[in-house]
């Protein structure tokens, strides 16, 4: 049986190095809704919808053996996107590139920047720290890993991933990387991402880091974000005497 069983494992992992890129479907949990809302009481009814229009997102990632791109399907009204920005930051596709170590991500159309303006660079987030503990998330079984970040207001934030050893693509949400396996199950603050489900298909496919924009670490975004923002709120002063 035992035999059997590893026959089983080892023609599963040559089955999936043949494929050429995987493709993975996950849920969105919110772990701490009333958390969430206290962030803003004023507007817990806007929450609400966000969370109603949330529950229709369908986060994707595509990836093959170096690069993915992480995107979001459901995004058809304005509560969604709104959804979408609060729980990951990720209304635009956020690309991972292992070659260079890095994450972009093309600026969005609004009041400081043009739609496609600046691509953002950024490091990937490889700080992790693999526990002992595992457990089987649906029939994966997974091994734990930590890391503490800084999110874009300077707070520090514990990320766990739960991934799988044995699908040996080092990608996951929300531009997440640098793990010995696929992340099936991340958490970040209240946000759960867990898998729904995977395939892998016999395609060749090139995931192509935008190049149009100007490239700008994340840390000058933020500056250059903070300028403009402050010269538009003079403006308006100007304007409204």
């Amino acid at each position: 049986m035992k035999k059997l069983f590893l026959g089983f494992l080892f023609l599963s992992l040559n089955l999936i190095s043949q494929n050429d890129y995987g493709l993975a479907t996950y849920k969105i949990i919110l772990t701490e809704k009333k958390k969430l809302k206290k962030l803003n009481p004023k507007f817990e009814e806007r929450i609400r919808i966000m969370e109603l229009e949330g529950e229709k997102l369908r986060p994707k990632l595509k990836f093959n053996n170096s690069k993915s791109i992480f995107y979001m399907e459901g995004l058809l009204s304005m509560e969604a996107e709104s959804a979408s920005t609060l729980y990951c930051n990720c209304d635009l596709p956020i690309y991972t590139d292992l070659v260079t170590n890095k994450t972009y991500k093309e600026s969005q159309a609004g009041v400081i920047t043009d739609a496609g303006e600046f691509v953002v660079e950024r490091e990937i987030f490889k700080n992790w720290q693999i526990l002992p503990e595992t457990k089987y998330i649906d029939k994966y079984k997974c091994t734990k890993a930590t890391q503490t970040i800084y999110n874009e207001e300077g707070t520090q934030q514990i990320v766990t991933a739960w991934f799988c050893p044995e699908i040996p693509y080092s990608f996951g949400p929300s531009g997440f990387a640098g793990l010995p396996g696929l992340i099936i199950e991340l958490q970040t603050g209240t946000v759960v991402f867990g898998l729904k489900s995977l395939k892998f298909i016999n395609k060749k496919t090139d995931i192509k880091i935008p190049t149009k924009g100007k490239k700008i670490s994340f840390d000058d975004y933020y500056k250059v974000s903070k300028t403009r923002l402050n010269e538009f709120k003079e403006q308006m002063k100007k304007t409204t005497k």
